[in-house]
C-alpha cells in the first residue's frame, strides 16, 4: 500500500535552514520505525511550506502501527517542542493518506485532495507508482540540467576574477604592498572555494539523475597518491600537521576512474586538515586485500585510508555524517567553512565504482575513513 504521508508548516517567510533540519531529522526517525520512504519532496507557497514523503506498507494495521511509535517517539518529541521554542507553533497537521489518483502528481497544484479510499487493486497500484517514478525523474533531470546550466554560466566569471587577482597579485601591472597582496589572497581563496562548491552540486545533480559518466582505467595507485598528497602537503604544512603515506612497495593497478579516485582522495584528506588542530598528525595508506567488506563484491579490492587525530564525530552525528547538505551543529566544526556535500558525493562515488566506504571515529580523539576500490583484472 502507498500512502502519502504530508507535513505543513504555516509560516510568514520560509526559513530554508529550519526546513532542512526539520524534514532531515523526521525522514531518519521515520526509517527507525521501518519506514519505507519511496520518495519525498517539498513544496513551497509565500506562506506555507509542505513536505512530503511517498511511504510503502505491506498493510493498513503495520502503516497505523509504526506511525504510531514515531508520534511517541521521544526525540521527536523533542525535536517539535524545540523547534516551537524558537519559532513559536510553526508546525501544523499531520495527516496520513492513501492514493488512489492513478493521475496524481505532487508538482501540479490542486484544490482537491487525494481520495481517502484504500487502493482498489494491484494494477492501480502499479500505475500510481509508474507514473510517480516517471514524474519524480522528470524533475530531478529538470533539477540536473539547470544546476549544470548555472555551474557553466558561473564557470567563466570565476576564471576571469581568479585570472587578474593572480596577474595583479604577480606585480605585472605594479607594486602590490601587503594589505593589498592579502585581499587578493581572499579573493582567490573564496574564488576557488565558489569554483569547488559549484563544481559538487553539479556533481550531486549529475549523480542524482544518473547522468554522471566515469572513465575507468588501470589507475596506478602510487601516481594517484603523489598528485593528491602535493597539495595536501601545502594544507598540512599551512597549520603545522604532520602528514604520513603508509604504502607497500608494491600495489596492483586498480580499475576506476582516476580522476574521481583524486577527488575521494583529496577531499577525505582536506575534511582531515580541517577538522584536525594545529601540529595534527594526519595518515593516507593504501594496500591490497581479499575483500572481506564486500562478499558480492570483487575478490581483490584496494583499501585505502585516511587517519587524523581532529575533532571526531560525536555519536549522534555519525549516523548522518553521508548525507547530502549535512553538517554538524558542533561548534567546531560550523567555524569551518563547507557544504555537507563531500561526504555525499564520496560515497556515491566510491559505491559507482564498485567499492564501499566507512569509518571509525572517537569523539575529540580522531576519525579514519575507509573505502575500497576493486584491483584491475589482468
Amino acid at each position: 500500500m502507498i500512502h502519502q504521508l504530508r507535513i505543513y508548516e504555516i509560516f510568514e517567510h520560509n526559513k530554508s535552514s529550519f526546513h532542512d533540519r526539520f524534514r532531515d531529522h523526521a525522514a531518519r526517525i521515520m526509517k527507525n520505525y521501518g519506514f519505507d520512504i519511496l520518495a519525498m519532496w517539498e513544496a513551497q507557497t509565500e506562506v506555507r511550506t509542505e513536505f512530503v514523503y511517498l511511504l510503502q506498507w505491506p498493510d493498513e494495521a503495520a502503516m497505523q502501527g509504526a506511525w504510531e511509535q514515531f508520534m511517541a517517539d521521544e526525540e521527536w518529541k523533542e525535536i517539535k517542542r524545540v523547534t516551537r521554542a524558537q519559532y513559536g507553533d510553526l508546525v501544523g497537521e499531520v495527516e496520513s493518506r492513501v492514493l488512489v489518483q492513478t493521475n496524481y502528481s505532487p508538482w501540479l497544484e490542486s484544490a482537491q485532495d487525494a481520495s481517502l479510499n484504500p487502493l482498489s487493486d494491484s494494477a492501480d497500484l502499479a500505475t500510481t507508482n509508474a507514473q510517480l517514478y516517471e514524474q519524480l525523474q522528470r524533475a530531478i533531470l529538470a533539477k540536473s540540467e539547470f544546476v549544470a546550466f548555472v555551474a557553466h554560466e558561473l564557470k567563466n566569471p570565476m576564471t576571469s576574477i581568479k585570472g587578474y587577482s593572480e596577474l595583479l597579485a604577480s606585480g605585472a601591472l605594479g607594486e602590490v604592498n601587503a594589505m593589498q597582496a592579502n585581499f587578493l589572497r581572499t579573493i582567490r581563496a573564496n574564488v576557488e572555494r565558489m569554483s569547488a562548491l559549484v563544481s559538487d552540486l553539479n556533481d550531486s545533480a549529475k549523480i542524482e539523475a544518473n547522468r554522471l559518466r566515469l572513465d575507468y582505467k588501470r589507475v596506478q595507485i602510487p601516481d594517484i597518491l603523489d598528485e593528491v598528497l602535493s597539495t595536501a602537503k601545502r594544507l598540512a604544512e599551512s597549520k603545522g600537521q604532520t602528514l604520513e603515506l603508509h604504502l607497500p612497495a608494491q600495489l596492483p593497478p586498480a580499475r576506476a576512474d582516476q580522476f574521481r579516485l583524486s577527488q575521494i582522495l583529496a577531499g577525505l584528506l582536506n575534511n582531515a586538515h580541517k577538522y584536525t588542530p594545529e601540529g595534527g598528525v594526519i595518515l593516507i595508506g593504501a594496500e591490497v586485500a581479499a575483500n572481506k567488506w564486500d562478499p558480492e563484491g570483487a575478490p581483490q579490492v584496494i583499501h585505502f585510508w585516511v587517519q587524523d587525530n581532529g575533532i571526531g564525530i560525536s555519536t549522534e552525528d555519525q549516523g548522518r555524517i553521508f548525507q547530502k547538505h549535512f553538517r554538524s551543529d558542533d561548534s567546531r566544526v560550523r567555524e569551518v567553512a563547507g557544504s555537507g556535500l563531500g561526504l555525499h558525493l564520496a560515497r556515491n562515488l566510491v559505491e559507482m565504482m564498485g567499492g564501499r566506504i566507512w569509518f571509525e571515529s572517537e569523539f575529540q580523539k580522531g576519525t579514519t575513513f575507509h573505502f575500497t576500490i576493486p584491483v584491475a583484472e589482468g
